[in-house]
């Protein structure tokens, strides 16, 4: 698929195709004309003849150089608002004709995120679990297995990039609850513990069973993202957020404050406050970690310790790289210092004069973030 890419990429630079702009406040432009995932392919171009045209060339030169064949029974059209003329332009490249809303490789594409129709899958595929399972000879065991083994996980592939609507999670929790308490039987029943107790995880000494709490669960799936964002600095997607949002310091986007156009974004961007919190990072190159504002050197930041040398500081937004050298932490500042700010400068070198170039330059990458130990951590704090 490298060779499409490049032919692809060649035809952009000489403008026979073009496709969708990502515009910021700067008026700076980022054009995505294409996307690939395995063996499919995404290609975005303007409602026009002759881009058509190249594209259905592009595709019969690759079929003849790499001897892959292109199934144009399954290759669809999808129109971006009204096009006119799309019965014709589906003729030159030989394909049907198909409407937004979809699913591409399982993932709702085309809703708004917060659209109830993007859970009606999951909804169904769960009705239907519990129509086949003989509950009524399911141990309650057999059923709390059978709820975090199965009921929670289908609908987890959505809830990683879309945030679940509240009348979504209370069918989810009445279909799990009723199941627990009632097996397949019609109609109210006794209900041993409250729903909130079974969610309490087993180990906490609450009584509960460890059945997940959705809300919980999608903020940790949605984090995820904030994650990747820190350390995929040349992926694609990062690249779009970047371009749209600009940067807020060295870790993550800017708050998402537009009223249109901010689609799933400005949900997970809004976790960030909560995932920074409970993040013990360590410094790597120092070129990402603010000396100043983070906290890297102890329990708080040199920001909040000595607020006065901050002041004075020629740039207080450079980096821990910044001010380190092999000679040593090397502050510089915008005048000469007073005798009182001297004492001061004495005190800070002293707080950092046990640590050393070698102590502190350790890898990032050497953490990960996983679902369940994030699901954990915030379920606990939840619950203090």
């Amino acid at each position: 698929m490298e060779g499409f890419n490049s032919m692809i990429r060649v035809a952009i630079q000489n403008h026979w195709i073009r496709g969708f702009a990502i515009g910021n406040l700067s008026g700076e432009e980022m054009q995505i004309c294409h996307l690939l995932y395995a063996d499919d392919i995404i290609i975005f171009c303007e409602a026009k003849a002759s881009q058509i045209s190249f594209i259905r060339t592009t595709l019969v030169i690759f079929e003849a150089v790499s001897g892959l064949s292109i199934n144009w029974r399954k290759s669809c059209i999808f129109p971006f608002k009204e096009v006119p003329q799309i019965q014709s332009l589906a003729t030159i490249l030989g394909c049907r004709v198909e409407q937004l809303p979809t699913t591409y490789l399982g993932m709702p594409l085309g809703h708004n995120h917060k659209e109830l129709e993007i859970w009606d899958g999951i909804i169904e595929k769960i009705e239907k679990k519990l129509v086949n399972w003989k509950a009524q000879y399911i141990s309650l065991g057999g059923r709390v297995t059978l709820i975090n083994f199965v009921l929670d996980s289908l609908p987890t592939y959505v809830m990683s990039l879309f945030p679940i609507p509240a009348k979504v999670e209370e069918r989810l929790d009445k279909l799990r609850r009723d199941f627990l308490w009632l097996g397949n039987k019609e109609g109210k029943g006794p209900h041993l513990f409250k729903w909130q107790v079974v969610q309490l995880h087993k180990q906490s000494g609450g009584g509960g069973l460890g059945i997940r709490n959705l809300r919980i669960q999608n903020a940790c799936l949605l984090s995820k993202w904030l994650w990747r964002f820190t350390r995929e600095t040349h992926a694609l997607w990062r690249e779009v957020i970047v371009n749209k949002y600009d940067m807020d310091g060295k870790w993550c986007s800017n708050l998402v404050n537009d009223t249109y156009g901010v689609s799933v974004w400005r949900t997970i961007r809004n976790l960030w406050p909560n995932l920074i919190r409970n993040i013990d990072y360590k410094v790597g190159s120092g070129t990402k970690t603010s000396f100043w504002k983070e906290n890297w050197i102890g329990n708080e930041s040199l920001m909040v310790l000595f607020p006065d040398l901050l002041l004075l500081s020629i740039n207080p937004e450079e980096t821990v790289a910044d001010v380190w050298s092999q000679q040593g932490w090397n502050i510089v500042f915008r005048r000469f210092l007073n005798d009182w700010e001297i004492r001061r400068v004495a005190a800070y070198y002293k707080y950092c004069m046990g640590l050393r170039g070698q102590q502190w330059r350790k890898t990032l990458s050497d953490g990960d973030i996983a679902a369940m130990g994030c699901y954990q951590l915030t379920d606990y704090i939840s619950r203090k």
